[in-house]
This record gives structure tokens, C-alpha cells and sequence, in this order.
């Protein structure tokens, strides 16, 4: 039996009988672009994969696929500035979204540096998107034919079932769990203290050369108790747009390596449990 509703629900509803209506007419159909489709088909695939493989909860596997779709806006506004020079074990140069060295911070060592991770407002945008493409192939997926708009302040997304005329509204609150560092293998680099050439100690530094570099993605790893990292080859983007390379390379290293969504799942499920408990971990780096 329906709840009844509100004196002020039922006045809003009689002012305008249409609202639903009128929200759709407002509204802009989402359009799906070629690169999005292709690699949130991988995403789903993987994380389909690895549900089914090591039995973890489904929704868990996809909504860890959805931040590494959400990463790709953060990757996409990588700067020359912003990077960490880490010296340990071989100099990398670290492009960090906390605010400290990720790799060092894996060994239980904190040095500062500034974290990029862009305004809230610019995320708010990119994850109401980036949830309807990933809707959109989970509908198509599971033979869904729903319609998805993009709506208007206050409503972000709106899904139309036009055979059952049912409208659901959504307002969307997302941000990654954690995101992945980005790194460059890196040459020692120096400066002259006092007349003596000393090397650099987890400095601020400029990726000059950021077209040419080598990306690479940081993922933490745990081995015999103890967290290491793999450096996941991206390439370089050179003159290449950079939403669109990145969408291709994430791609492109899912299909080719086996093992890799895997091993970004444990990571991930070991950052979430640590959020869930608000403790503090030096699993969920980003």
C-alpha cells in the first residue's frame, strides 16, 4: 500500500501535474562517445570476470571498475607541474592526488607534496557523465532499453523507461575511492649545496618533457604481508589528445594483461574496507 503523501507533495503536484514531463522536455539525451563505450566495455568485462572468479560481490567488482573510469579525468588534467622527485629504490617522478609521495608512503614514510586532485565542482561533473556511460552499457548489457537523460540543477541524471512510463530521478554524489599516482621513471637529479653537488630528497619538481615521458600507473601491491608496487606501462601521449589516450592505453593494458584488474581489486576492496572502518592504512594511496 503506497505511503500517503505530504500536504506540501501534494500541492506541488497538482500546481504542476507535469513536472516529470517537463523535466524530460528540459533534459538532454545522453550521447555515448566511441572511446567511452570501448573501454567501459572492458571495465565491465573485467569486473564481471573477476566477480565471478574469485567470488567477490559483484557491485563491489563494478564500483571498483567505475573509479578507474572516473580516473581517466583526473589523468586527463596532468600538468608539468605538480610531481614528486622519489630517489628510493630507483627516482621516479610521482604526479600524486594525496598529499605525499605514494610510493614512499607504501614503506610507512610521509613526505609532503602538494596532491592534484582537481575542484570538486570539475569531479561533480565528470562522475554525473561518466555514471551514465557506465549505466549505459549496463543496460545494454543486461537487454535494458532505458533512456538516459542529463538533467538540470537539482536533478543530474534522469533514467526513462519509455515502455512502463517511469521516470527516475537522480541527483549524484561521486568520487573515486582512491586514484591510482601516476609515474615516470626518472634520472637522478641533483643541485649544488655550498659549492658540492648533493642529490635531490623527495623534492617538488617539473616534468619538462611530459609529452615525451613514459606514464606510468602506480599500483600498490601486497606481497608476503607487505605492500610493493607494479609500474603499469601506459606509453607515451606525445600530441595526442589527452582524455582520449588515456581512455585508449587503460584499454589497451586491461586487454593485455591478464592479472592486472585482479590485482587493482585487491587493492581497491583493501582501501574500502579501511574507509569503511575510518582507519588509517597506507593501502589506499592514491
Amino acid at each position: 500500500m503506497n505511503e500517503p503523501l505530504e500536504p506540501s507533495e501534494e500541492k506541488a503536484i497538482l500546481i504542476n501535474p507535469d513536472w516529470a514531463a517537463n523535466a524530460l522536455t528540459r533534459s538532454k539525451r545522453f550521447v555515448l562517445l566511441p572511446y567511452e563505450e570501448q573501454l567501459v566495455n572492458i571495465l565491465i568485462e573485467e569486473a564481471l570476470k573477476n566477480a565471478r572468479i574469485t567470488q567477490a560481490d559483484k557491485g563491489l567488482s563494478l564500483a571498483a571498475a567505475f573509479d578507474l573510469l572516473v580516473a581517466v579525468e583526473y589523468y586527463k588534467r596532468i600538468t608539468n607541474r605538480g610531481w614528486v622527485y622519489c630517489p628510493t629504490n630507483g627516482p621516479l617522478l610521482v604526479y600524486p592526488y594525496t598529499n605525499t609521495c605514494t610510493r614512499c608512503a607504501l614503506s610507512h614514510e610521509f613526505h609532503f607534496n602538494q596532491a592534484n586532485k582537481p575542484e570538486s565542482g570539475q569531479i561533480g561533473q565528470a562522475t554525473s557523465r561518466l555514471l551514465c556511460v557506465f549505466l549505459d552499457r549496463l543496460f545494454a548489457l543486461n537487454h535494458k532499453e532505458l533512456e538516459i537523460y542529463r538533467g538540470n540543477e537539482p536533478i543530474d541524471i534522469i533514467i526513462y523507461d519509455k515502455q512502463k512510463n517511469i521516470v527516475l530521478l537522480a541527483e549524484v554524489k561521486a568520487a573515486p575511492l582512491t586514484t591510482l599516482a601516476v609515474a615516470v621513471p626518472s634520472e637522478t637529479l641533483t643541485e649544488t649545496v655550498d659549492g658540492i653537488i648533493v642529490n635531490l630528497a623527495h623534492s617538488p619538481v617539473d616534468n619538462s618533457f611530459l609529452s615525451s615521458s613514459l606514464l606510468h600507473l602506480l599500483l600498490p601491491v601486497a606481497e608476503d604481508n607487505k605492500w610493493t608496487y607494479r609500474l603499469i606501462n601506459l606509453g607515451a601521449k606525445g600530441t595526442q589528445d589527452s582524455k582520449v589516450w588515456f581512455y585508449n592505453q587503460i584499454g589497451k593494458v586491461l586487454s593485455e594483461d591478464k592479472n592486472l584488474f585482479a590485482d587493482y581489486f585487491r587493492f581497491w576492496v583493501k582501501a574500502f574496507e579501511a574507509y569503511k572502518l575510518g582507519t588509517r592504512t597506507n593501502a589506499g594511496i592514491g
